[in-house]
């Protein structure tokens, strides 16, 4: 029902320009599209919801970019320019700040799903934790590891999944 519901509330707004409600209806619209497309195919999703994105920089609301590019319900598999999106969010938020550590976690995942680079994936979750311990944001810890473990189950690395999962259970009690 969402996804009808945003659908017909985006072509009413046909001729009309771009404002905080357009961006709004896009962000619903885009998490619809991706909670009803299949697994693998979630890019229609992400591109209406890049289009919000570009909005919220543009309009120097660098905290609703974030909150949309790493809102948990979209999951990061399925989509391609991922990447390059939370890079460019990324160059709007504070070096270490709790933000640009969300953005690193989904970063992580992210190029993973897009490029197949474990290295690199690690890097940006090390990055994540890093700042999830200096912040002492559990949240961040909880979310970056989650993201981890989908991409070591991915890669087959069982060993790392349980470990990660363990740390899961325990932050989640």
């Amino acid at each position: 029902e969402a996804l009808s519901h945003f659908e017909r509330a985006w072509r009413a707004r046909d001729g009309l320009p771009f404002d905080p409600s357009a961006a709004a209806i896009l962000v619903g619209l885009g998490r619809a599209q991706a909670a009803t497309a299949v697994r693998w195919n979630r890019q229609q999703g992400w591109v209406t919801l890049r289009r919000a994105i570009e909005y919220y920089l543009q309009a120097g609301e660098i905290s609703r970019a974030v909150a949309v590019a790493t809102d948990p319900r979209i999951t990061p598999e399925g989509a391609n320019h991922v990447v390059a999106t939370i890079q460019q969010i990324r160059d709007c938020t504070p070096p270490g700040s709790v933000e640009e550590g969300r953005l690193l976690a989904r970063l992580g995942a992210a190029v993973y799903f897009e490029t197949g680079d474990y290295q690199a994936t690690q890097a940006a979750f090390a990055r994540a934790l890093g700042i999830s311990a200096v912040e002492r944001e559990a949240g961040l810890e909880l979310r970056t590891l989650a993201y981890a473990t989908s991409v070591d189950h991915f890669d087959l690395r069982w060993s790392e999944v349980l470990a990660k999962s363990r740390r899961i259970r325990e932050l989640a009690q």
